[in-house]
């Protein structure tokens, strides 16, 4: 008989962690730590996907159906009216606003007040709008400048405008000649990254 007992109570101990286990009374630093889910406040740490939430259209660049769309955007300078439309003839998403028109590398959701630019799955939001983009450049190259091709790219979390402008200035302070640049301006805070132009430049008054 008392060769029994000790038999009996690792059965008793098996059975009562069975049933905690079933009843999730385990805490999660019982849990095997092969499950391949790391637990931290309730959460996984599985990349979330970007929340569509509050979406309320898209223009697909390779949808020929995506109808072009004009709405009020919000910005740290009031209100914009801003048009989306597929790039036809070139390919890509056209944004304008303010009468500058900037061609875009990816799809495009709105909302009421906002524009989002896909990137590998996420969402960005675009903060910088084309006509933004002439007054940071001409308050750099001078008040002629004037844009002449503009690009907005999305990669890698990273949005940026690359610019090619022209700008009329005055060689020796006498004879007029046009100027050709080429410029990077972040599309998040609007911070103009470089200018690459002739180095004859400096020898030019605006």
């Amino acid at each position: 008989m008392k060769a029994l007992f000790p038999a009996l109570a690792v059965t008793m101990v098996l059975i009562s962690g069975s049933v905690l286990a079933a009843c999730g009374c385990l805490s999660a630093s019982d849990t095997p730590k092969d499950s391949g889910v790391a637990i931290s406040d309730g959460r996984t740490d599985a990349q979330a996907k970007p929340s569509l939430s509050g979406i309320s259209g898209s223009i697909r660049i390779d949808d020929k159906a995506s109808p072009a769309i004009e709405l009020p955007v919000s910005t740290d300078r009031g209100t914009m009216d801003v048009r989306l439309e597929r790039a036809r003839k070139r390919g890509g998403m056209n944004i304008t606003s303010g009468g500058v028109t900037a061609r875009a590398n990816v799809d495009a959701m709105y909302n009421e007040m906002s524009i989002f630019l896909m990137d590998n799955g996420a969402l960005r939001k675009l903060d910088v709008l084309p006509d933004r983009v002439r007054h940071i450049l001409k308050e750099r190259l001078g008040p002629t400048a004037e844009i002449i091709d503009l690009n907005l790219t999305v990669s890698g979390g990273f949005m940026k405008y690359d610019a090619d402008s022209i700008t009329f200035r005055w060689l020796f302070g006498f004879f007029p000649v046009v100027v050709q640049e080429k410029s990077v301006i972040d599309a998040v805070n609007g911070k103009l990254e470089s200018v690459s132009e002739p180095w004859w430049t400096i020898l030019t008054i605006s």
